[in-house]
């Protein structure tokens, strides 16, 4: 049966709260620290300001079984993690990329850079909430934990976000919906974030019919070489030599373990870099168009309205009603 780490710790939402308190923290990150509390026990911290000036802190964690997901929207940081029986480790961790860890024991340092955005999301999914969050998905879960984070790690993986899970994450930071409808939005959008993540670290396409565990890896090089390059990707031919397989093999293994075409995996990407530029208001239709591959504005917009069932103008209009987003309602 699967064990939590630091089982013998109990935790709660308000001890977490108080344990990662940064000390000495500054009143600009104690000021943006907003927090959500969902219905089924995951507590969303997000935190938004720009330090005038870079700094160092020490941090402090206790033994608690709760896993950390964290998401770099934007940040420069540098963190030395010194856990208990593990000697020191220097994490470098930037915008676009997000953790997973358990919380553990230890202590360290974080270094913050002045005059430089830090965006940052985190989720804490206590221990005694699991089964609230994946009922009936204990196995999916256990792969998940062991997957992600190896056993005694303080820090586990520090991965690249994929377009959808930072399409996800905007989507959270940016709501700009009003209490009641803001508090059921942000739930289903947390646990549908969850979903991506067991989606992409034990998700059915590991055991795919007809595909070697080589062909699996050669299929996600693929997939993370156009979008990597979405805005110049290689032809089919070429990324098949890249990877080592036949255009026929990259095709039909594209459809069986992402149920789409490449050109389909490269089309969704560039609408969903394209509808988190319009929704943070970065750019306006054409700017956005322009940003992701699209001389052709009436291109773009069939596009984005074949994909999201609606134009990219009407989105932009409804996307940026001045109503208070969710960093300004949850304090």
């Amino acid at each position: 049966m699967l064990q939590p780490p630091n089982a013998h710790a109990l935790m709660n939402n308000r001890i977490i709260k108080t344990l990662w308190q940064k000390e000495p923290d500054p009143v600009p990150w104690q000021m943006s620290k907003k927090v959500y509390d969902t219905r089924n026990g995951i507590m969303v911290v997000i935190e938004d300001f720009i330090p005038v000036t870079s700094f160092v802190l020490p941090y402090r964690i206790k033994a608690t079984p709760c896993l950390e997901l964290v998401y770099a929207v934007s940040a420069d940081v540098r963190i030395t993690v010194d856990a208990v029986n593990t000697s020191p480790r220097i994490i470098g961790f930037s915008s676009g990329h997000r953790a997973v860890s358990w919380q553990g024991t230890g202590y360290g340092m974080i270094e913050l850079s002045g005059l430089k955005p830090f965006k940052v999301m985190h989720l804490y999914i206590p221990w005694r909430n699991f089964g609230a969050v994946f009922t009936d998905a204990t196995p999916l879960v256990d792969r998940f934990i062991r997957t992600a984070v190896p056993p005694k790690v303080i820090c586990g993986r520090i991965e690249k976000m994929s377009a959808m899970v930072e399409s996800i994450v905007h989507q959270i930071i940016h709501c700009r919906l009003t209490p009641p409808a803001s508090a059921i939005y942000l739930e289903a959008k947390v646990l549908e974030l969850i979903a991506w993540e067991l989606e992409q670290w034990c998700g059915g396409h590991r055991n795919v019919v007809g595909l070697s565990s080589a062909d699996i890896r050669q299929l996600q090089q693929a997939r993370q070489i156009i979008l990597d390059r979405y805005l110049d990707p290689p032809s089919l031919v070429s990324l098949a030599r890249l990877v080592g397989l036949n255009t026929n093999k990259l095709k039909t293994g594209f459809r069986k373990m992402y149920k789409d075409t490449v050109y389909g995996v490269l089309k969704t990407h560039r609408m969903e870099m394209a509808r988190m530029k319009l929704q943070s208001g970065e750019a306006n239709v054409s700017e956005a168009a322009v940003a992701v591959g699209y001389s052709n504005i009436s291109h773009f917009s069939s596009a984005f309205r074949k994909t999201y069932g609606i134009l990219p103008g009407q989105y932009v209009k409804e996307a940026r009603q001045n109503i208070p987003s969710f960093a300004d309602q949850h304090h």
